[in-house]
C-alpha cells in the first residue's frame, strides 16, 4: 500500500508539472513575441532615417530585423517569463486550483518547481545568446547598416523636382505619365565638363525613360529638343572668344550606369574589434 500511494503521488506530481508547463508555454510564446516586436521596433526606429529612401530590398530589411531580434533576446526573455508566470499563477489562484494543491499537501515551492526549471533553462539560453550569438549578430547588423549608409538613395524622378542622384547631373521633368516612363518638358544639366564648358544643358519637349532588363543602366530617349553649350574660356579679343552653341535634335539618348546605386558588402573584419562584437573570452584576451 505505501508503494502504491507513493506511485500515485508521483503520477499526480507529474500531472501538476504537465499542467503548469502546458499553461506556461502559450502565454510565454505570446508575451515573448510581443516584447520582441516592441523592442525591435524601438531600436529599428533609431535607424529608420538612414534606411528609408535607399531602395533597400525586403531581404536586406528582414536580415537586419533578424540580427536586431537576436540582440534583443536577453531583454525580451525576462519580460516574457515574468508575464507568463504571473498569468499562470493568477489563473491557478482564480480557479482555486492553487488552494486545492496546498490542501493536498503540495507546497508552493513544489508547485513552482517546473516553471522555475524552465526559467533557469531560459536564463542559460539568454547567457549563451549574450556571449556567443549577440556578438555575431551585432557584427552582421553593424556591417549591413554601414553598407546602407554608404549606399546612394534610390533613384526617384518626380515631376517638377530637381534631381541630383546621378553624379554631376541635374535632371528635372515637368510632367510624367501614368505609366511612369513617358515624360515631358525635360531638362538635363551636364556638369561633367565644368572645366571646358561653362554651361551645358539639354532641353526636350518629350521623352521616354526606362531601366534596362538587367537593371544595370538607366536610359532616357528624348525627342524634339536642343542642347545649349557655353565654353568656359572667353577672351577679350575676337580671336579668343568662342560662340554660344545651340544644337537641335529630333532624338537624343542618354545612358547612365546604375552601379553607383548598388549596395557593396563591406569587409566585416573592420568592425570585429569593437567591444560589442566580442565574446567574454575575447574581451578577457583584449583587456589591458
Amino acid at each position: 500500500m505505501p508503494g502504491t500511494l507513493d506511485l500515485n503521488r508521483l503520477l499526480n506530481m507529474k500531472k501538476i508539472d504537465k499542467l503548469l508547463l502546458t499553461s506556461f508555454i502559450g502565454p510565454f510564446v505570446v508575451s515573448f513575441g510581443i516584447a520582441l516586436f516592441v523592442l525591435v521596433m524601438q531600436f529599428l526606429w533609431l535607424y529608420i532615417d538612414e534606411i528609408a529612401g535607399k531602395g533597400v530590398s525586403v531581404f536586406i530589411l528582414v536580415e537586419l530585423i533578424a540580427y536586431l531580434s537576436i540582440s534583443t533576446f536577453p531583454m525580451a526573455l525576462p519580460i516574457a517569463v515574468l508575464i507568463a508566470s504571473v498569468m499562470v499563477m493568477g489563473n491557478l489562484a482564480e480557479r482555486y486550483e492553487l488552494s486545492s494543491m496546498k490542501s493536498a499537501g503540495v507546497s508552493l515551492l513544489r508547485v513552482m518547481r517546473s516553471v522555475a526549471v524552465v526559467a533557469a533553462g531560459i536564463a542559460f539560453f539568454s547567457y549563451v545568446c549574450s556571449d556567443f550569438l549577440i556578438p555575431i549578430a551585432n557584427l552582421k547588423f553593424k556591417s549591413r547598416l554601414y553598407d546602407i549608409r554608404k549606399q546612394k538613395p534610390a533613384l526617384t524622378l518626380e515631376k517638377g523636382v530637381f534631381n541630383e542622384d546621378f553624379r554631376q547631373f541635374v535632371i528635372r521633368i515637368g510632367d510624367k505619365g501614368r505609366d511612369g516612363e513617358t515624360i515631358n518638358d525635360v531638362m538635363i544639366e551636364d556638369q561633367t565638363n565644368s572645366g571646358k564648358l561653362k554651361f551645358n544643358q539639354i532641353l526636350a519637349d518629350s521623352g521616354h525613360m526606362f531601366t534596362s532588363a538587367d537593371n544595370r543602366f538607366f536610359v532616357m530617349n528624348l525627342f524634339d529638343g536642343a542642347q545649349y553649350q557655353e565654353p568656359s574660356t572667353q577672351g577679350k579679343t575676337s580671336n579668343q572668344r568662342y560662340p554660344f552653341v545651340r544644337t537641335k535634335f529630333k532624338s537624343w539618348t542618354k545612358v547612365w550606369d546604375m552601379s553607383e546605386f548598388e549596395m557593396n558588402r563591406t569587409d566585416e573584419g573592420r568592425f570585429a574589434t569593437q567591444r560589442t562584437m566580442l565574446s567574454m573570452s575575447q574581451l578577457r584576451m583584449n583587456m589591458d
